[in-house]
């Protein structure tokens, strides 16, 4: 870990799932669950096509179950899960653990597997950014909510210029590190599910990440694909309420996502969660989405916003500890 006492973050980058895609890399769990790991793990625990509408308690069933065309939330799913199996024996839940365990291996297998010999789109969005942030001139903070890591996708990037550098932290796990974490986590109104608590992402979690203090230090905070989602918002609670809260200090907040209706979905997940959107516009410097869709459609307007936000980054300067 990095000694917090000897540097600030300047520019905080959060990723999910749709910066990998961005890349191109099938990386969903919807892409998942047409593979053959998927089917694979279905034969494993013996379910068939024959049997996979019986009741009962097992998990692999109620995931193949909730699956739909081009969508398949894994995280949520298992969230629903323990909340309708909230009294289970200690025999069902050791039968649930495994086949748990056998969805995490799983999903980790098919990940090695798309990732060996994949080559990333370097006319992308991501792989664009990803080659940018070494040369700002700042201390830069990766929170990655990917379990890939951007030399498995694009090869290695650049090195940081001069002293300052990118520090990367793996908020559920790696493949590098063979700790992956699939899960959810306790509703704030939830009562907790002892016997199925291995499925908690907080007891998954082995190591520090500081994701609250990079987020209130930094002057630029970058989501890219990360749908800011109810499983996820304990991470970026205590800073959206912050900074919606009361202007402190100058910071540009940039959401790259999809497109219009991607923008919408997280501007519900952000209010869910009681974060007035409006007092998020008020308090900022500059709060901004990006559509890659349009920019790779070739809109003007949104081509200029992700311009600008490079020249942003490539004139940062060094923000000095106190």
């Amino acid at each position: 870990m990095t000694d917090w006492n000897l540097r600030k973050t300047t520019i905080a980058l959060v990723t999910g799932n749709g910066f990998d895609r961005d890349l191109g890399l099938p990386s969903s769990f919807s892409e998942f669950a047409i593979s053959d790991e998927w089917k694979k793990l279905l034969v494993t625990f013996g379910i068939t096509r024959f049997n996979r509408w019986r009741k009962g308690t097992s998990l692999l069933c109620h995931l193949n179950n909730s699956i739909k065309p081009n969508w398949f939330d894994v995280e949520e799913e298992i969230h629903q899960f323990i909340k309708k199996h909230s009294s289970v024996s200690k025999k069902q839940a050791n039968k649930i653990q495994m086949e748990y365990e056998g969805l995490t291996q799983a999903f980790q297998n098919y990940l090695l597997r798309v990732t060996k010999d994949f080559k990333a789109d370097k006319t992308r969005l991501a792989y664009q950014l990803l080659w940018q942030l070494p040369q700002c001139p700042v201390f830069i903070t990766d929170f990655s909510f990917n379990y890939t890591t951007p030399e498995s996708i694009i090869g290695n990037v650049p090195q940081p210029i001069n002293l300052f550098h990118i520090t990367r932290e793996h908020i559920h796990g790696s493949l590098r590190d063979n700790d992956i974490i699939i899960g959810c986590d306790v509703g704030e109104n939830e009562e907790l599910n002892r016997r199925l608590s291995f499925m908690y992402k907080y007891n998954k979690l082995n190591h520090t990440n500081h994701i609250n203090l990079s987020l209130n230090e930094a002057r630029e905070i970058i989501f890219f694909g990360h749908s800011i989602n109810e499983m996820d918002f304990c991470y970026f609670r205590d800073f959206f309420k912050k900074v919606s809260s009361s202007y402190e200090v100058p910071k540009d907040l940039t959401i790259i996502t999809l497109n219009e209706k991607s923008e919408r979905d997280i501007k519900d997940n952000i209010r869910n969660q009681g974060v007035s959107v409006t007092d998020l516009y008020n308090n900022l410097f500059s709060f901004t989405f990006i559509h890659s869709s349009k920019i790779y459609n070739g809109d003007h307007d949104e081509n200029e916003k992700w311009k600008d936000l490079l020249f942003r980054l490539q004139h940062q300067t060094r923000q000095e500890t106190e």
